[in-house]
């Protein structure tokens, strides 16, 4: 008799996408500035792909006594993307939130930056490849 096991991935964050024509360490430093974080680079994402793996550069910043969690991810490498769904989109912010969090206002001020293009909410459920954005 064979045994499967179902495991069911949650998706309680907030994604938004950036299109900005900056590398990462650049829009990271605007973000970092304009909202007063301090998303400082960590080791790349890895992600499977059908070709190989693909590694997408990775910007976090924890604020324990708010408990949010803010983490700015590459989507476009020469190596693949992380959502192929959205190839228009250069960079996701990915927000983790124990507490309330306004992201109208939020989604408000990441447009006032001055190398955003445009930026967009997305709803991670709806995603097709929303797997890529489960790590830890």
């Amino acid at each position: 008799m064979k045994h499967h096991l179902s495991v069911e991935l949650e998706f309680d964050f907030l994604l938004f996408g950036l299109s900005c024509h900056e590398k990462e360490y650049r829009l990271a430093w605007f973000i970092n500035k304009a909202l007063g974080l301090l998303l400082s680079c960590e080791d790349d994402l890895k992600v499977s792909q059908k070709s190989g793996e693909s590694s997408h550069a990775f910007y976090r910043h924890v604020d324990e006594e708010n408990e949010l969690q803010f983490v700015l991810l590459q989507n476009r490498t020469s190596e693949g993307w992380l959502l192929p769904e959205f190839k228009e989109i250069d960079y996701f912010i990915k927000v983790e939130a124990e507490t309330e969090f306004d992201d109208s206002e939020f989604l408000q001020e990441l447009k006032k930056i001055p190398v955003v293009n445009a930026c967009f909410k997305f709803n991670p459920s709806q995603l097709k490849h929303k797997e890529n954005l489960i790590f830890d």
